[in-house]
């Protein structure tokens, strides 16, 4: 056994606790690639020191607004205790990587805090956040399964710094994120559950810390609808539903399955979101803050498939490799080995209509030919957590080319998250496919919302309408209509209909359309195209402006998208506007 501590015993597989099961997993095909993974990057960071989170780096964020000089740092510190951690258990004979751990525990042990400083609150460098949270979750793991690996001294102070930076803290007073409905409650409960889970007998001090993390994951909960969507985006479903999840499944251990989070129906409708969020392969419906390529998680697929027999068991390609997450997030990453199951067969994403009525979300995935083509809606609100400007908007594209583009996440920076955030063209309603009328484009707000007002499906046809005239500060708005056809033929079609009605004749009204950045140009009177898709519009009606913009994606970099705007000749009081996008 890694370790003697029989508390350890009841939270995790015991197999994986046995040095036979790690020796073993590089000669299992399902293994192979993720081992070897670990083994290059570990061979890369062994010889490099640890790099120093200085005061200078700490303080660039209220200086400047940055986040990611210092970030960059403490993620990589995450990343190089992971390395060394999975190399220890994969290769014990290797003695430069059991010392690389111990000295990468104790550096994170000395931080001046486990908190990033774009979340520290009044100074505290005991603020739980997100990321104090994992690194207590990931410390007190890693010493449950490697303790007598560490030895005990470096285990106690393990224990001492979870003590003071995370367990003493969250029972010292409540937190702002114990009663939201979003990732923040999922990841810091969950973590926090978990950290206590690993390092406390059982007794009161543990009972009032999970009674307290279970009455926030039903504030978790409660973010969702019925129908399971994540309104966050794909990524927050990875990571907040993701916590959820490793923090259950202890729970059910330690509880010896008398508290069982999985038997609420909503669970597994949210269980069931990844196979409806995906378009094509990798590409994922990027609607809020999210990006729009995903690997996906093996490993949590297929526990959940375990629990659920309707989750699909993704294609083995789409396997989340061992750096994708710049984060580096200990828990994910070492489910992603434990709960990996090889006989299991993936596949690809099932060709399927999908109307999600209670978060009005719509999703259709079809193949002709040799072709894949996928479209996806959405109405809403917009006050949704991650919010985008977004009620109306669509996406639409061909094996994986992105005709109609959601620009999905910007770069996390000072402003992102407060009274600046519609002033980021990613979160602003003129950074989605939607009108502008009387000069006003959508606001925030959770009273601009959509009505769904009819849906139709059958196997040539997808038609879904919502009225949209309250997501507009527009006097003497009647009537906004928008209604989605999307034709499945040999070539799909999609056309757009917005019907309008205002008390006077409106100053002006503008179709606008975010396109990806390809080669289109106008072919003539109505006709905008690029290879592979055609853009009719009535030239009698609308005059067509195009303009190549950017902006900042996620990762910081600079990303074009062709933007389109259809200026309405002269609009009446009420109007309809046709518009048709099919592939040629």
């Amino acid at each position: 056994m890694l370790f003697s501590r029989k508390k350890g015993e009841r939270l995790l597989p015991s197999n994986v606790l046995e040095r036979k099961w790690w020796n073993e997993r590089p000669f299992y095909p399902a293994w192979q690639a993720p081992a070897a993974e670990v083994e290059s990057e570990a061979e890369q960071l062994i010889n490099r020191g640890t790099p120093p989170l200085t005061d200078d780096l700490f303080r660039l964020f209220e200086e400047t607004g940055s986040r990611k000089e210092y970030e960059a740092v403490y993620f990589h510190r995450r990343h190089r205790l992971n390395t060394f951690a999975l190399m220890t258990l994969l290769h014990p004979e290797k003695e430069p990587f059991e010392k690389g751990l111990r000295e990468e525990i104790k550096a994170v042990c000395s931080e001046y805090t486990w908190c990033l400083p774009a979340h520290i609150k009044d100074d505290d460098p005991y603020t739980i956040d997100l990321f104090a949270a994992e690194t207590g979750f990931a410390l007190s793991e890693i010493k449950s399964i490697l303790g007598t690996s560490l030895g005990e001294p470096l285990c106690r102070r393990i224990e001492e710094e979870v003590q003071k930076r995370v367990l003493h803290p969250f029972l010292s007073h409540t937190h702002h994120w114990e009663t939201v409905d979003h990732n923040w409650a999922a990841v810091c409960a969950g973590s926090v559950g978990s950290a206590a889970m690993h390092l406390l007998e059982d007794g009161e001090v543990l009972d009032a810390i999970l009674e307290r993390n279970i009455r926030t994951m039903d504030y978790f909960l409660s973010g969702f609808n019925e129908d399971g969507v994540c309104l966050e985006g794909c990524q927050y479903w990875q990571y907040g539903f993701g916590f959820f999840v490793y923090f259950a499944d202890l729970l059910l251990a330690e509880t010896q399955g008398r508290i069982d989070l999985f038997q609420k129906e909503k669970v597994h409708q949210i269980a069931r979101f990844q196979q409806n969020a995906f378009l094509y392969r990798n590409k994922v419906i990027p609607f809020s803050d999210c990006v729009p390529e995903q690997s996906v998680p093996l490993g949590l697929s297929h526990y959940l498939h375990q629990c659920f027999s309707d989750v699909t068991v993704p294609d083995y390609h789409l396997r989340k490799p061992y750096t994708a997450d710049h984060c580096a997030r200990w828990a994910p990453l070492l489910r992603e080995w434990i709960w990996l199951d090889e006989t299991l067969e993936g596949r690809e994403w099932e060709e399927k209509d999908e109307v999600m009525d209670a978060s009005q979300w719509v999703v259709s995935r079809f193949r002709s030919g040799e072709d894949h083509y996928a479209f996806a809606a959405k109405g809403g609100h917009n006050d949704e957590p991650h919010n985008h400007n977004d009620v109306g908007h669509m996406i639409m594209m061909k094996n994986g080319e992105t005709f109609l583009k959601d620009l999905g996440a910007g770069l996390y920076q000072k402003g992102y998250f407060d009274e600046k955030r519609y002033t980021f063209i990613t979160n602003h309603a003129l950074g989605h496919s939607l009108p502008v009328i009387n000069g006003s484009w959508q606001t925030q707000g959770r009273d601009r919302k959509a009505v769904q007002t009819k849906t139709v499906q059958d196997e040539s046809l997808l038609l879904y309408g919502l009225e949209l005239k309250d997501t507009y500060p527009v006097s003497g708005l009647t009537s906004f209509h928008r209604t989605f056809s999307w034709y499945k033929k040999e070539k799909p079609v999609l056309e757009i209909l917005d019907a309008y009605e205002l008390e006077t004749p409106p100053n002006g009204v503008t179709e606008q359309f975010i396109l990806g950045d390809l080669p289109w140009k106008e072919e003539e009177a109505g006709v905008i195209a690029a290879d592979g898709m055609q853009i009719r519009y009535d030239p009698v009606q609308l005059r067509p402006v195009m303009t190549r913009e950017h902006f900042i994606n996620h990762s910081g970099r600079k990303e074009f998208y062709q933007l389109l705007k259809l200026h309405v000749h002269y609009p009446p009081q009420t109007g309809i506007i046709k518009i048709t996008f099919s592939f040629s």
